[in-house]
């Protein structure tokens, strides 16, 4: 019996170091007015990742946080180091994601893309249907780091804040993957918002990149 009482005991302090670690990650990684816990929604078991200590919310959205530093230092050395190395990652710019329109990079091409003055479409804009043709540099100007992220009003793990009439289809393209959306509200009226969603898969013991999807309000 004594041995059973010191196994529960010891279980339940290592519990609790668990939940101080976890607390302490997402104090270090996330800006302060980010760790009210209302401004991290989501639900980690509504995907097939588990809710597993190694896989679960924290890991994810401290993956995330650093993707973000990478994406607003354009540090593209760093970035390419998170991408998935057998997808690459694919940029959607308007909220849809769409396999044949989408660009997909690996991470080899996203570590050159600060040198690189190629052009590329990325598909066309809603209003007029005219191609976006962009350098990558370009594109991050305009479909990735459209805002400062890291002042968003609220940070969602597997659920997407707001649409406009753009289908939001992140789940159903990646149905094996988790995303984590930086949602920044509207500061003139309610449909002046942006989102950036990094959509991340897990294999080989980490979080790596699969898709950047840039989301805002479309009439």
């Amino acid at each position: 019996m004594m041995v059973k009482s010191r196994t529960a005991v010891l279980l339940s302090v290592l519990a609790l170091l668990a939940g101080l670690l976890g607390g302490l990650l997402l104090s270090l990684f996330l800006p302060d007015r980010l760790l009210d816990p209302a401004a991290l929604t989501g639900a980690a078991t509504s995907t097939s990742a588990g809710t597993n200590a190694e896989t679960g919310n924290v890991s994810l959205v401290t993956r995330a946080m650093s993707t973000l530093t990478a994406i607003q230092n354009r540090d593209y050395a760093a970035l390419s180091a998170q991408i998935d190395p057998e997808r690459g990652v694919t940029f959607t710019p308007l909220a849809t994601v769409d396999p044949t329109s989408n660009l997909t990079f690996s991470a080899e091409e996203i570590a050159a893309a600060g040198r690189s003055e190629q052009t590329y479409v990325w598909g066309t804009t809603t209003d007029t249907a005219e191609p976006i043709s962009l350098t990558i540099d370009g594109y991050f100007d305009t479909y990735v780091w459209d805002v400062d992220y890291t002042t968003a009003s609220q940070i969602n793990v597997d659920r997407v804040q707001a649409s406009g009439n753009a289908l939001e289809n992140v789940a159903e393209a990646y149905p094996d993957c988790r995303f984590v959306e930086f949602y920044s509200a509207g500061v003139r009226e309610p449909t002046d918002w942006q989102a950036l969603k990094l959509v991340y898969r897990w294999t080989n013991g980490n979080w790596y990149l699969v898709g950047v999807i840039h989301s805002t309000w479309t009439a």
